[in-house]
């Protein structure tokens, strides 16, 4: 359900032919039921006002170049976000062989786009593009290369984490001639990218993410918590139940972490539960998509969780049933 200019919306495929839809300056579909039919039919609108379109999660694939093709208010998208569909190489490709002259921002994680399909993003040469958000696609040298020449003058935020950029590839953006770069995250692409904090054009920086997303420090002599989940993919009716024990309960996808998340989404160690007191309370790892409980994106300091409550990590939805320190 989404509330849109008043009016209460299901998020299915015949809410795109609603009426407030056209009023809208941005539209997101997080992990909607919304299929490629619907998204076709939002394609044939008038959208005068849309700005933003974002499709996190929403497993299109190619096709989805076709429907965005046919859409009249695509060349005025300032924002894109397709991350977490099944574009590829060749759908990046075919993308980005559209004119998209006003767009700023692009997102397009966890798409498969290897090497080639990022390639296809500096060959396209966007000329307005400032902010870019290339995670966890399996980019390598080649793409890395190829993207800093590129857009070495344009760039302000550069997301390339959890990508196998190796020392070449880091090399290769530590001899670019970035002019504007204000954010540059190369987490977990290997400990080569420690050394680009004495890059030429570092000093420039307001943020540099370089680390690997390890998880939390152990504990000195704090409770262990015993801690009952339901553990559901979004958008799928049924869920597996675990009972996890720890001192801090670590969400992610690496292996050994307290609760697996095989997702390309999920970081290697996401976010994790933590007693604090008589309580636990749920702190995100530093990932680029956040952590959120029950519908809110956690902040920095983390969020109490109570009983009922559940945690949102990457395509999942942990729901918290019951807790309590072992020795309870």
């Amino acid at each position: 359900m989404a509330d849109v200019a008043g009016a209460t919306l299901e998020l299915d495929d015949g809410a795109m032919s609603h009426p407030s839809l056209a009023a809208l300056p941005s539209i997101g579909l997080y992990g909607s039921p919304v299929t490629i039919r619907g998204l076709s039919i939002l394609a044939c609108r008038d959208l005068p006002e849309l700005g933003s379109l974002s499709l996190y999660m929403s497993d299109y694939g190619p096709e989805l170049v076709d429907v965005l093709a046919a859409a009249p208010w695509r060349e005025g998208l300032w924002s894109l976000n397709v991350c977490g569909n099944r574009l590829g190489a060749d759908g990046m490709r075919a993308l980005m062989k559209l004119p998209w002259p006003r767009l700023i921002g692009l997102a397009a994680g966890y798409d498969g786009l290897g090497d080639d399909g990022a390639l296809a993003v500096a060959d396209a040469g966007l000329p307005r593009l400032s902010t870019l958000n290339l995670r966890s696609n399996g980019i390598g040298a080649r793409g890395a290369a190829a993207l800093s020449t590129r857009y070495a003058a344009q760039l302000v935020d550069l997301g390339l984490e959890d990508n196998a950029l190796g020392d070449e590839g880091i090399d290769a953006l530590r001899r670019a001639p970035f002019e504007r770069l204000q954010r540059l995250d190369v987490r977990d692409c290997g400990a080569h990218a420690r050394s680009l904090a004495d890059a030429p054009w570092a000093a420039k920086l307001r943020t540099l993410d370089e680390g690997e997303t390890t998880g939390p420090s152990p504990g000195d002599g704090a409770a262990q918590w015993r801690v009952r989940l339901a553990i559901r993919p979004r958008n799928q009716p049924s869920a597996v139940e675990r009972i996890v024990i720890g001192e801090r309960i670590t969400i992610g996808r690496t292996p050994g972490c307290s609760v697996e998340l095989f997702a390309m989404n999920v970081h290697r160690v996401h976010a994790w539960l933590e007693g604090r007191g008589d309580h636990l309370a749920v702190v995100d790892n530093r990932s680029s998509n956040g952590t959120y409980h029950n519908g809110r994106k956690v902040p920095p300091e983390g969020r109490r969780v109570v009983p009922g409550d559940w945690v949102g990590v990457g395509g999942y939805q942990l729901h918290v049933l019951e807790y309590a320190p072992t020795g309870s």
